[in-house]
């Protein structure tokens, strides 16, 4: 790995780290750093169009948002009832996430462009993100 990749690799680690700790503390749940790397580098894999490193962050958000119990402002792409839908894949992203996603860029001075989440390397152990949270 190259220098700028590790350089990048640990900006987004701390980045992933002060939210997780942020989220900590003011949620009963405890969410682990591996986790968010799960849900960083899953999300890599659909960003579509889409900034990579935004897209990502507003997952991360989403997650957090499930993680805390806020199902108030939930949409899924088909309208389903949200006791029904695949919550992985069914539930739309909103402003909130992006909006978010861009304040967490700033705070954690994420100054690059990733073109693939290979370019960085966020080792993470295998969990189950569904059944952490129940």
């Amino acid at each position: 790995m190259n220098p700028e990749s590790i350089k990048n690799t640990e900006k987004l680690i701390n980045a992933l780290e002060g939210k997780i700790a942020d989220f900590n503390s003011l949620y009963n749940r405890k969410i682990r750093v591996s986790q968010a790397k799960q849900v960083f580098v899953k999300a890599a894999q659909d960003h579509g169009d889409h900034n990579l490193i935004e897209y990502c962050f507003a997952r991360l958000n989403l997650f957090l948002r499930i993680a805390s119990g806020d199902f108030s402002s939930f949409s899924s792409k088909g309208g389903q009832n949200l006791q029904t839908i695949n919550i992985a894949s069914s539930i739309q992203l909103n402003e909130d996430d992006f909006s978010a996603a861009n304040s967490d860029i700033k705070k954690y001075d994420i100054d690059f462009e990733l073109n693939s989440i290979n370019d960085v390397y966020l080792d993470y152990k295998p969990l189950s993100l569904v059944s952490s949270l129940l």
